[in-house]
């Protein structure tokens, strides 16, 4: 299984924290390195948990599955994706209301 090169920049001011994804692809292979940062991001304990995939033209489904999965985890926090305006509209079409999202330029 691949090394999923990653960091969570904790900001305890807004009660947030981010998922930092630092490769060029998300693969299949990616999913359990993956599922394993997102609960790092989870267990934060911030009220606003923000996936970074800004920079990823394409995803596997799973990865979609593991955001999906982080989020059910957080009951009653804020998830965030964070991402290009194609990745938004798939997870958009797929998870509907469930999950929250932004895109690069309007990201503060």
């Amino acid at each position: 299984m691949p090394a999923l090169p990653h960091r969570i920049d904790d900001h305890p001011g807004k009660d947030e924290a981010v998922l930092k994804i630092l490769c060029d692809r998300l693969e299949v292979d990616h999913i359990v390195p993956f599922q394993e940062a997102c609960r790092e991001l989870v267990a934060t304990g911030r009220q606003r948990l923000v996936v970074d995939l800004c920079g990823f033209r394409s995803l596997p489904s799973v990865i979609l599955g593991a955001v999906a999965d982080a989020h059910s985890s957080a009951p009653g926090r804020h998830v965030v994706v964070a991402a290009d305006s194609a990745t938004t509209g798939l997870f958009r079409r797929i998870f509907k209301q469930m999950l929250d999202f932004v895109e690069p330029q309007s990201r503060t």
